[in-house]
């Protein structure tokens, strides 16, 4: 299960990858159908998306099925803050 430390890595995995593309939460949000309001929440931590809307947000990053899910669970088995190992091979930087 997803600790506070597992939700904080796949958030500022969204927000580097947002930075690293130019681009922004409405623009996610649009791509992955979702409200812009969803993506700003998970981005600043004040809300946790479903499953399903992390499955959205996996898709239209390019991110393999569960990556968001998955980064928060590896973190939350009592990996470092950064985003690395297994998890972060899967993602396309």
């Amino acid at each position: 299960m997803a600790t506070d430390e597992g939700r904080k890595a796949a958030r500022l995995a969204v927000a580097r990858e947002l930075a690293r593309r130019s681009s922004d939460a409405t623009k996610l949000a649009v791509s992955a159908g979702v409200h812009p309001q969803t993506v700003q929440a998970l981005i600043n931590g004040t809300r946790w998306p479903s499953l399903r809307t992390l499955g959205k947000l996996d898709a239209a990053l390019g991110w393999p099925a569960g990556t968001l899910n998955g980064i928060a669970e590896e973190e939350s088995e009592g990996q470092d803050e950064t985003v690395s190992g297994p998890v972060l091979s899967l993602i396309h930087i």
